[in-house]
């Protein structure tokens, strides 16, 4: 069904941001916290079939973890949660993470982390944590902190339109 829809997008001249399976090293999906070859061959088997079996040529391969739970395991920057499930160079377009912030202050340097990725690199979903989700969030929060805290983004998807807050 995904792929139909897709080829019709292509017939159509419409090239999709496509994020299969985000929010990987998080535990809410059914596919997210994961073995990594388990997450890598679901992504690969994904790149095939849409690619190759499917010949879709319309489709930027999004790779996007969570920021909350993409800490550098090691000092210094190292490996994060997000390096453990990244599927290769060959199989993403672009990477970046997912940022649900009051403040959009990370505890991590996202430009050191996907630095290392010869990508183009984004927010594909950005909004507030808990606070201003009933449309008092200020938007400029997005544009103030961006430079500081997410020096190499192309750019960020803004999911702000919540209606009510949380229970």
């Amino acid at each position: 069904t995904v792929g139909d829809s897709l080829e019709r997008l292509q017939a159509q001249g419409v090239t999709v941001m496509f994020r299969p399976c985000s929010e990987m090293n998080g535990g809410w999906f059914w596919w997210g916290h994961r073995e990594r070859s388990e997450y890598v061959g679901l992504w690969t088997f994904l790149f095939d079939y849409f690619t190759r079996v499917r010949g879709l040529n319309n489709l930027i391969w999004v790779y996007e973890s969570d920021a909350g739970v993409h800490a550098p395991t090691a000092p210094g920057g190292g490996s994060s949660a997000g390096d453990y499930y990244y599927p290769g160079d060959d199989m993403v377009d672009v990477v970046g993470h997912n940022l649900y912030s009051d403040d959009w202050v990370l505890t991590w340097d996202s430009a050191t982390v996907f630095g290392r990725y010869p990508k183009v690199f984004g927010i594909p979903q950005a909004g507030p944590a808990r606070t201003g989700r009933d449309g008092t969030f200020d938007n400029l929060t997005y544009v103030e902190r961006s430079d500081a805290a997410l020096r190499r983004s192309s750019f960020f998807i803004v999911w702000n339109s919540f209606t009510g807050t949380d229970p």
